[in-house]
């Protein structure tokens, strides 16, 4: 699912193709979206540089939501278009497979409510089933970044 187009002639993605869900949604494309943004802000002085120390190689997967929650408009910024992807792949998956329950993991989860919150709203206006009373749960996945490794090792049972 995370090579399925979301933005038409998009960003190059390591699969070869151009805009997938991927390259925008995962930590990478976040990482990317925030050096994006910073080095479009006049603001050198601004709390996510600060958060990096003035070196735009030190961006992680958590500056924009530090940024963020220190008030800084680009980060918030990053915060929102990132939410917005991510969300759009997840109402893709929703509005294909209708699940009940639908868990997402890696390590943006660790914003915990911060990021669930507003994607939960998002999803609100974005999915077919949202005048049914059938919802599709969003939650985090309970192994988080084990899960891959964990589901490997009980095939191997």
């Amino acid at each position: 699912m995370g090579h399925t187009v979301i933005v038409y002639n998009g960003r190059h993605c390591t699969c070869g193709r151009d805009g997938c869900w991927e390259a925008y949604a995962s930590a990478t494309g976040l990482i990317k979206t925030t050096k994006e943004a910073m080095l479009k802000s006049d603001d050198h002085l601004s709390p996510i540089w600060e958060i990096v120390h003035g070196d735009i190689n030190n961006v992680d997967g958590r500056t924009a939501f530090d940024a963020m929650r220190a008030g800084d408009p680009v980060g918030q910024a990053v915060v929102d278009e990132y939410i917005s992807y991510l969300g759009c792949g997840l109402a893709n998956c929703i509005n294909i497979f209708q699940p009940d329950i639908l868990c997402i993991g890696g390590g943006i989860c660790n914003e915990g409510e911060t990021l669930m919150k507003p994607l939960r709203e998002y999803l609100s206006h974005q999915v077919y089933t949202v005048n049914t009373k059938k919802q599709t749960k969003l939650c985090i996945a309970e192994l988080g970044n084990n899960a891959g490794i964990i589901g490997a090792a009980l095939l191997g049972k």
